[in-house]
């Protein structure tokens, strides 16, 4: 029986970088999103704070004017409205 060669079997060395490709990638794909997420996050927190600290300042604002029923109306009104956006974006009243 002649001897024939299998030319189509993976090297062994062929499957060691295919895995070490393979590995490189997922991990790399793992940071990848790590980041991504903490950039996200740290984007999130800062628009909540600033928002937080208008909604402050506009309730300050208001117990502090002793002006006109209308003026206060209003502030009364944005006040509103900047706790509806914070409700509407974060979920939930500050």
């Amino acid at each position: 029986m002649p001897h024939t060669s299998d030319h189509n079997a993976p090297e062994p060395e062929q499957g060691r970088n295919w895995f070490a490709f393979l590995v490189t990638f997922i991990v790399c794909t793992a940071v990848f999103l790590g980041v991504y997420f903490v950039r996200l996050n740290l984007e999130v927190d800062r628009e909540r704070e600033a928002l937080a600290e208008r909604l402050v300042r506009c309730r300050e604002q208001r117990l502090n004017t002793l002006s006109s029923p209308q003026f206060r109306a209003a502030l009364q009104e944005n006040c509103s409205s900047i706790e509806a956006e914070f409700l509407t974006r974060f979920g939930y009243a500050r």
